[in-house]
Parts: C-alpha cells; sequence; structure tokens
C-alpha cells in the first residue's frame, strides 16, 4: 500500500474523488460549446480538421477555393480574400434590395 504522503498528494486528488462516484457527480465538460480554438488545441488540429472535411469534391468547390486533401478528405477549406469580400457585397446588396422592396409594398 503507498505510503499516506503519496496517497493524499494533491495531484491524486481529482482521480481519488470521481473513482466509483455516479456520471452525474463526475466533473464534465462544460455546457457552452467549446469554440474551434479550444477544440484545435484539445486534440490536436490535423484530428480536428478530418471532423470538419466537406463529404466531397464537388461540395469543397461549391464552399470555396483553396483546399487541402488528406487520405482523400477535405482537411481545410480556406475561402480566398476577394471571394469573402465579394459574397458580404452581395450579402449587402441582397440585403438593402429587400428593405427596398418592403418600403415599396407599406
Amino acid at each position: 500500500m503507498a505510503c499516506r504522503a503519496v496517497r493524499d498528494h494533491p495531484s491524486r486528488a481529482l482521480n481519488r474523488k470521481t473513482r466509483g462516484a455516479p456520471k452525474d457527480k463526475r466533473p464534465c465538460l462544460p455546457e457552452e460549446p467549446m469554440t474551434t480554438y479550444e477544440i484545435q488545441h484539445m486534440r490536436g488540429w490535423r484530428r480536428f480538421a478530418r471532423t470538419v472535411r466537406a463529404a466531397s469534391r464537388a461540395e469543397a468547390e461549391r464552399l470555396c477555393l483553396p483546399w487541402e486533401w488528406v487520405d482523400g478528405e477535405v482537411l481545410a477549406v480556406i475561402p480566398a480574400e476577394a471571394e469573402v469580400a465579394e459574397r458580404w457585397q452581395r450579402l449587402n446588396e441582397d440585403l438593402v434590395e429587400g428593405l427596398e422592396r418592403l418600403r415599396r409594398d407599406e
């Protein structure tokens, strides 16, 4: 049996407290969802990126370019700055048109 000093060391406290405890009493993940940054640094970027892969090459092309292939799967989809700016501009134009249409219809 371990001597008392080793058995009661603070580093063993969490393990000792949770061993055999009911599941609802064990420490668990926070209620609010973790950020992308937290997930990346908890599990490592490559493992995280595989969970965010697009379904197919066509899907990756639909989302935006460029992409990186690893083991036949999309590792990451990174929008080009110009494309992002263009999409925002289109969204803003659509929003303005929609608001003008609403004003005319009233």
